[in-house]
């Protein structure tokens, strides 16, 4: 009887924290439109602020050039304004496609949009819908 109270109380503690780390993560999305400019890249990214801190971030990015030299950059203001900073240096592969999976050391509300850059200017630029 007594280990069956153990193991309840177990397996209520365990479901507690569980539900408590899920209810922690706070989720943006955003799409990088293709109509935005025709032949640009274009995907999409979302953002992951777990309870342990900072900010995931995955982008799945398409009609790169292949091999050509791109960034990943974040934003402080919506529509790739205010303060911008590089996330990543990517390529995309010969299907014209690339994934950047990271984490930023950011909360998920410091980061308002995100851009893909090439050559030093801003082919698409998407903000995040928290």
């Amino acid at each position: 009887m007594r280990s069956l109270a153990t193991f309840s109380l177990a397996v209520l503690l365990l479901g507690i924290g569980i539900i408590v780390s899920t209810a922690g993560e706070r989720h943006a999305s955003v799409e990088l439109a293709e109509s935005l400019c025709l032949g640009c890249p274009h995907g999409d990214a979302n953002l992951t602020e777990p309870a342990q801190g900072g900010t995931n971030l995955t982008a799945r990015i398409r009609d790169l050039t292949p091999d050509a030299e791109y960034e990943l950059r974040w934003y402080s203001a919506a529509y790739c304004g205010g303060t911008a900073t590089t996330i990543e240096s990517f390529k995309g592969n010969s299907a014209g496609q690339a994934t950047v999976n990271t984490h930023l050391d950011v909360t998920l509300d410091e980061v308002k949009s995100i851009g893909i850059v090439f050559g030093g200017e801003v082919q698409n630029c998407g903000t995040f819908v928290q």
